[in-house]
């Protein structure tokens, strides 16, 4: 439930451009987009506010990037808004405040203490992320959070509006203070918040994906409504992570295969043998997958292809 103090609404493309011809507008931004054309960019880095909790990371094994805050120009707005909108690129910020002073707000989150007392990463401008903490925050949390931000806006990825979380606390002196102390920003992940976010998320990517089948490859799935096309892209997201597939380019990629080629085509025993290659890294399969099976190969698992796959696997499920 929404704080009484936070309040829900819409933020028009009108008020983005507004907000940044005032020089007021700011993304966090997945550190994988871009290039950027605004020179006012920060990466945030892996720091933590705790000197004792931030040692008893193996930082020699921590693949995890940090975002990139950036001082939102013209055009790369309008990349956001023309070229992104159907993807989780990142979260509007709305401030008067400096991007160094925003910058140095928000790397204080960036590591969090998780349920079991350990070090989380805390992927905060993932807008289905930020969206369970702004909807399960206690009022401290929230004003420690918001700090010198007026705003934050994420895409609804249903109706590709922007979405603006706005949070007026009684004390209305709040913006005249200094950023939070350090010490408060050591934020803790309850258990639950955790199981909201991986449904979130896993809702989010069958939107991503599912978008990008209607935009980039319409002719497979023109005739699918968008109830059954995002069942079978769940379906196919979870079966790529069998195949320990995980990027979200990644699992684009095989569902997409799914619907190019056969929703059976990693039956072929030579992509089944690849597929199943635990020794070979994750990110490299779907490109060895194009480079070493022959055309001939693609040919005979387009012939695997049943009618009654789809059918048979949602009676399984019960769907």
């Amino acid at each position: 439930m929404l704080d009484p103090m936070l309040s829900r609404g819409d933020l028009g493309i009108d008020q983005l451009r507004t907000l940044c011809a005032e020089g007021k507008l700011f993304a966090l931004v997945d550190s994988h987009f871009g290039p950027w054309k605004s020179p006012q960019k920060k990466f945030l880095e892996p720091k933590d506010t705790d000197p004792e909790f931030f040692e008893i990371i193996a930082w020699s094994e921590v693949t995890y990037q940090p975002p990139v805050l950036i001082k939102l120009e013209r055009d790369d707005l309008n990349t956001i808004l023309n070229q992104l909108s159907t993807d989780r690129w990142g979260i509007f910020i709305a401030s008067s405040f400096s991007l160094e002073e925003l910058a140095e707000h928000f790397q204080k989150f960036v590591i969090t203490k998780g349920p079991d007392g350990d070090p989380y990463f805390f992927k905060f401008q993932d807008a289905a992320v930020l969206e369970v903490f702004l909807n399960t925050w206690s009022k401290k949390e929230l004003d420690t959070f918001f700090g010198p931000c007026d705003a934050f806006g994420v895409t609804d990825l249903d109706s590709l509006e922007i979405v603006k979380f706005e949070y007026e606390p009684k004390d209305l002196t709040r913006r005249e203070k200094t950023l939070p102390a350090p010490e408060d920003c050591l934020i803790s992940l309850r258990q639950s918040q955790l199981d909201q976010c991986f449904s979130r998320i896993e809702i989010d990517l069958v939107k991503i994906i599912a978008w990008h089948l209607r935009n980039e490859h319409s002719y497979l799935v023109q005739h699918i409504s968008k109830e059954i096309l995002e069942q079978r892209v769940l379906y196919g997201i979870r079966k790529g992570r069998k195949y320990r597939l995980d990027t979200v380019a990644d699992l684009a990629g095989f569902v997409g295969l799914l619907f190019e080629i056969a929703p059976n085509f990693d039956q072929h025993p030579s992509i089944q043998s690849l597929l199943t290659n635990f020794e070979i890294p994750p990110e490299k399969k779907l490109d060895i997958l194009v480079d070493q099976i022959s055309e001939e190969e693609w040919e005979e698992a387009s012939h695997l292809y049943d009618d009654k796959f789809w059918p048979r696997q949602f009676k399984k499920s019960g769907s």
